[in-house]
């Protein structure tokens, strides 16, 4: 009986594998939401009401503006507890910051 020697396939494999892993990393990487400058030269709506669960510049400008919080653009637990703090409400406009 002839033995084949299997390494080659076995590197081929494996290959394939981790070409796999790194496009499934790629597509959930680029799926996460993108974090948002509030520097960047938009026009804000003032009199959104902004709460727990919204997204955006209008977000990242509040969370810039109440300080000790990593600027995303995303309202989670931290934002709405820090908002909590500063002005002692759950849901604000940007004008009511002032």
């Amino acid at each position: 009986m002839i033995k084949l020697d299997t390494t080659p396939k076995k590197l081929i494999v494996a290959g394939v594998i981790v070409a796999i892993g790194v496009l499934m990393l790629n597509k959930y990487l680029k799926s996460l939401p993108k974090p948002v400058n509030p520097d960047l030269p938009a026009e804000a709506n003032k009199d959104l009401k902004l709460s727990k669960g919204m997204r955006g510049l209008e977000v990242g400008l509040l969370q810039k503006e109440l300080g000790g919080l990593v600027v995303d653009g995303i309202f989670g637990e931290k934002t709405e507890k820090r908002l909590v703090e500063v002005k002692g409400v759950k849901e604000i406009t940007l004008n009511d910051l002032v």
